[in-house]
């Protein structure tokens, strides 16, 4: 079977949605290292609350991993804020 390449409209919006959702991951993970700060918690409290390294908390707030909809929503729950906060 033979596939055709994407046209340049289709590759234009691959590439925004690629950015758009890289963009959305780095958000989060600032916005993890803003709400452990102002809540006074260590990378290794939250490292805990997510039976994970305080290393992988690192990545994820160094935007060098992403959070999953898992521990987004996992986090959310035991911090008592709106899943919409990582991504504000």
């Amino acid at each position: 079977m033979h596939n055709t390449p994407a046209t340049t409209s289709e590759r234009r919006r691959h590439e925004k949605h690629r950015r758009a959702v890289a963009d959305a991951n780095a958000r989060a993970g600032r916005r993890l290292k803003q709400i452990r700060r102002e809540r006074k918690l260590s990378q290794q409290a939250i490292a805990r609350m997510l039976g994970i390294s305080f290393q992988q908390v690192q990545k994820y707030e160094q935007s060098i991993d992403q959070l999953s909809a898992g521990a987004v929503y996992r986090l959310a729950e035991m911090l008592g804020i709106e899943i919409g906060s990582f991504f504000e």
